[in-house]
């Protein structure tokens, strides 16, 4: 019979220790479906109710899009972590369950045992905020930008408040941000020399009247 390659204990240890990283890089890729999932509802509900209502100003998307890079960059946090878990994984498997699948001990030079220990003891990010930020935005969140500036765009052609006939037009309704509450919902205060003129009417009015009730008695 052919002898492991592995001693028994050794091989438990190690597979127990693979298990463990394995759980918790699949904790923290739910948690990027999370993040991801919180980015697309919110763009949803933002884009439904931009459309719904002719008077919601178009200034809304520039929240959503600050709502999404937030959660982007709360994204590329955990990122991190799930990136630093799956390259022990990686490790293991291609210097544990290699070898030991190939029967092959020559497969097992290298310094993998230190590089894991090293990184048990003084665990550390294996890639940058701005590489995971790039990694995040390629995968996902460029679609999700893209779609609310095309619906951003669409808002600005859709409701616009005066025709758009060349770039300027539609610069002056792009920086423009309307009121939900309209001028036509709430009447003009008028000022007070309309005001003196419509008192001098009124009593003037009511002198004729009073002059003409005297001329018929």
């Amino acid at each position: 019979m052919q002898r492991s390659l592995y001693d028994p204990g050794y091989v438990n240890a190690m597979s127990h220790f693979y298990r463990g990283e394995l759980g918790r890089s699949m904790v923290w890729r739910q948690r990027l479906d999370v993040t991801t999932n919180w980015a697309i509802t919110s763009s949803t509900a933002i884009i439904t109710i931009a459309f719904s209502t002719r008077g919601v100003p178009h200034i809304i998307f520039f929240f959503n899009l600050a709502i999404v890079g937030v959660l982007l960059w709360i994204e590329s946090r955990r990122y991190r972590f799930y990136d630093a878990f799956r390259a022990r994984i990686r490790m293991l498997e291609a210097h544990f369950l290699v070898p030991m699948v190939m029967e092959n001990r020559e497969l097992l030079q290298g310094e993998w045992k230190k590089l894991v220990c090293e990184d048990l003891i003084l665990p550390s990010f294996k890639i940058t905020k701005l590489e995971a930020i790039g990694r995040r935005l390629k995968r996902n969140y460029v679609f999700i930008f893209v779609l609310i500036l095309v619906a951003w765009l669409t808002k600005i052609f859709l409701h616009a408040t005066a025709p758009i006939t060349d770039v300027v037009s539609f610069y002056h309704l792009s920086v423009s941000f309307p009121s939900p509450f309209t001028s036509a919902n709430i009447p003009p205060a008028k000022s007070p020399s309309s005001a003196r003129t419509a008192r001098s009417g009124a009593f003037k009015a009511c002198g004729r009247d009073s002059n003409r009730a005297t001329t018929n008695s």
